[in-house]
């Protein structure tokens, strides 16, 4: 009777043995996952602080968990988020814009993006045709990281103001043929001036411009409706561009102007001609978005174009100016 009580112990020790064997093996199964899991906390969230989505004084509110954004960046979320965001930009633009366009949208994560949040965005173009009407050559844009992007993704509004630089060149072969555009051609219809004591209607048909270093030669043949102005009168000058203050658009410098038919006072001709143009250089005149403010920084003429230096502020629209 006593042996096989003894074999009876010896069979629960091995047992008691086995079972501990198999704890210590599901243990030892689980640490690979667990230090995994404590390596990338570990890398995530410096990661998370070094791209500067984490403690940065313009940071916008309600951003992720910056352990989260930096799993999403490992995981490679971030990036594929921001590849189709900025797809969905370029398709929006190229609604409006025919061209050569490449977007660049930078991401506080992926989560973020969903929700209408973007640490900032370029947009580059070449040989653009905006609305039909604007030849450009060359357009650039880059937002600035101290107004980071927040829209709303229902109605896509944006939700805080954006400051941005841009850039746009443009070459004659630009600017005539814009010129020949209907909708341009439109806007050069009916421009009210003060001219010889009185207001006047112009109209600027067949314009055309020439670049040349640190100027441009502009002719067109101005009609208009009034006492003086009734016949067709063929019109050029030469002038130099830079920024004004006031509009934020071009004013004349140097201005130049050719004998006009019927007016021998050169300087009324150069009132009439600093009135219609600071008309037409007004950028409030050609971007009528109360939303969108415009301030030329720099110009420069050359024999190859016009680029203009800009930075561009865009306010969140109220209910009341839509």
């Amino acid at each position: 009777m006593i042996k096989p009580l003894t074999i009876m112990c010896q069979t629960g020790q091995r047992n008691n043995q086995n079972l501990s064997h198999t704890h210590s093996f599901k243990r030892a199964a689980y640490l690979p996952f667990v230090v995994t899991i404590v390596l990338i906390l570990a890398i995530a969230t410096p990661m998370a602080m070094a791209d500067g989505s984490v403690g940065q004084a313009h940071e916008l509110p309600g951003l992720s968990n910056p352990v989260i954004r930096g799993l999403q960046g490992i995981l490679g979320l971030n990036r594929l988020a921001a590849w189709i965001g900025a797809h969905e930009i370029k398709k929006e633009i190229n609604k409006k814009v025919d061209g050569k366009v490449s977007v660049n949208l930078k991401p506080y994560s992926a989560l973020d993006l969903t929700e209408g949040k973007a640490k900032a965005l370029e947009i580059q173009g070449d040989d653009l045709v905006y609305d039909h009407a604007f030849f450009v050559d060359h357009f650039q844009l880059k937002t600035d990281k101290e107004t980071p992007i927040w829209v709303d993704t229902h109605n896509g509004k944006i939700m805080r103001p954006v400051k941005a630089e841009v850039m746009i060149h443009l070459t004659e072969a630009n600017l005539n043929r814009s010129f020949q555009s209907e909708p341009i051609k439109q806007k050069l219809q009916h421009i009210k001036v003060k001219l010889l004591g009185g207001k006047q209607i112009l109209s600027l048909n067949q314009p055309k411009v020439a670049f040349y270093p640190q100027r441009l030669h502009f002719e067109t043949v101005v009609r208009g409706q009034g006492t003086a102005t009734d016949e067709a009168l063929p019109l050029s000058f030469d002038t130099g561009l830079v920024p004004e203050k006031q509009t934020g658009g071009l004013q004349l410098k140097n201005l130049t102007v050719n004998p006009i038919p019927g007016i021998p006072d050169s300087e009324l001709a150069k009132n009439f001609l600093t009135d219609v143009l600071q008309w037409v250089l007004n950028p409030k005149k050609l971007i009528p978005l109360k939303s969108l403010k415009v301030a030329v920084e720099s110009v420069q003429l050359t024999k190859d174009g016009l680029t203009l230096y800009a930075n561009i502020l865009l306010a969140p629209t109220s209910a009341s100016s839509t």
